[in-house]
């Protein structure tokens, strides 16, 4: 099976690592991927790596966040310069960012399409567009999780498969003294930083690390985030590879999301390590996240219930919270069993089609002759 890939970005966030995710399985499947990119980046080199062809688009991502007008036309200029320059050549299309949509509907490719959820449709035209364009090319849904899933239903069924990770696991050693609290993951407002170094303030005895990197946000925030932290106990390190060492270093991981979070990576890769979690009860997180169990909840991302429940968790080291967490990890988000049930859906897609279009066959043949 060829399968063409798309995906809107270059660089490495949670959406592209699932792709990377994905694709050591679809080549021992023995079906044939080729990945069609806006342009040179980290995920160019990692798929290099896996000897698995790379092209580039020239489509111009737009920023997370906010869209404008302007951003609205360059999108659709874009989607039509993609529509007529990729080689749509496939067995099936799969569609890793909601921005690749209109292009993918507006070439209206023979093969069946796949649309891979990994964050919510924000109101507006990106997700009206999206929508058109989901039923004109009857695509196929994936969702990571039920709340990503829920408003994407009144375009298409979807299937909700969580993402799987690889083992992050790491010694047990006694807490850091002070408590050596973190957020992973890239810089931008619906991660949270902000909120985190302002619950950082109200807790003088821990010491705070954010790991991460601006990547399709606006500089600005990043800047702002800086700015709260001059003076604290803020350390930023930075973008990493080594999500092990990272995980380790931690005494409790923070995911500070605002509401239109859906299952970031960095729960389950904690999970895997057996680390405590504490995460804002934002969109997906309480279908993984169980509060007092696998890990903890706030309400909301506010830094006094950040703060309020930085030290409940930590009042639970030791405890059997990171255990139960690594067990949920075993269960249910090995990397595995996300490759196995895309996979079969991929499969089942292209195989409805072939069904379809052999039942066509016959219907015509039949009234023809």
């Amino acid at each position: 099976m060829r399968i063409l890939f798309l995906d809107q970005f270059s660089d490495l966030g949670g959406a592209q690592c699932c792709l990377l995710d994905l694709l050591p399985a679809i080549l021992e499947r023995g079906w044939t991927p080729r990945v069609a990119l806006p342009g040179p980046g980290l995920l160019a080199e990692k798929l290099r790596a896996l000897r698995i062809p790379v092209e580039f688009t020239g489509f111009a991502p737009l920023h997370s966040g906010f869209k404008t007008l302007a951003d609205a036309l360059r999108l659709g200029n874009n989607s039509l310069a993609l529509a007529r320059r990729l080689d749509w050549e496939a067995d099936l299309v799969y569609v890793n960012g909601p921005r690749l949509l209109p292009a993918v509907a507006l070439a209206k490719p023979y093969a069946p399409v796949v649309f891979h959820a990994h964050s919510h449709l924000t109101k507006g035209y990106v997700s009206r567009v999206a929508g058109w364009a989901i039923r004109r090319t009857r695509a196929g849904v994936i969702a990571n999780c039920e709340s990503v899933a829920k408003p994407l239903r009144k375009y298409a069924p979807v299937d909700v498969v969580f993402n799987g990770v690889e083992e992050h696991a790491v010694s047990a050693a006694p807490p850091s003294r002070p408590p050596r609290i973190g957020v992973i993951g890239r810089i931008a407002p619906e991660k949270g930083q902000l909120e985190f170094v302002r619950a950082a303030r109200l807790l003088p005895e821990c010491r705070f690390v954010i790991y991460g990197a601006r990547l399709f946000s606006d500089p600005s925030y990043e800047e702002r985030v800086r700015a709260e932290a001059a003076g604290l106990p803020v350390e930023f390190a930075g973008w990493r590879d080594d999500m092990r060492a990272v995980v380790a270093s931690l005494d409790l991981i923070v995911v500070p999301s605002s509401g239109l979070e859906a299952t970031t990576r960095v729960i389950l890769e904690a999970f895997s390590a057996g680390k405590l979690v504490l995460a804002a009860a934002a969109g997906g997180i309480p279908e993984i996240v169980e509060d007092g169990v696998t890990g903890f909840l706030t309400p909301s991302n506010s830094p006094e219930e950040l703060a309020a429940g930085i030290r409940r968790a930590l009042s639970e080291l030791p405890g059997p919270v990171g255990a139960n967490a690594r067990h949920a990890w075993e269960q249910h988000f090995r990397i595995g069993r996300f490759q196995h049930d895309v996979c079969r859906l991929l499969a089942t897609k292209v195989r409805n089609r072939t069904a379809e279009i052999n039942t066509n066959t016959a219907a015509t043949t039949s009234v023809g002759g």
